[in-house]
């Protein structure tokens, strides 16, 4: 999956993951971009060999899910 810098990044980071029910990028809600950064990440994706994006989706999924609960925990624990 090719990437521009900064969403590549939010992308390892697992601040960023795509649904692969519907092709859509999730963005955490730590995700402070500008409007026009996020704007371009409001599409839908097509990848040619999907079994295997899904397979690797999959696993990255569960990161960002893993990343996201530690972020509301700790949002929480905060307030």
């Amino acid at each position: 999956m090719l990437l521009c810098g900064t969403h590549d990044k939010l992308f390892d980071l697992n601040f960023i993951t795509i649904d692969t029910n519907n092709m859509s990028v999730i963005v955490s809600d730590a995700v402070k971009l500008p409007a026009v950064q996020m704007k371009m990440l409001d599409k839908k994706i097509t990848v040619s060999n999907f079994d295997e994006f899904r397979k690797y989706m999959e696993y990255h999924n569960s990161e960002y899910k893993k990343k996201e609960s530690k972020l509301n925990k700790t949002n929480s624990e905060v307030k």
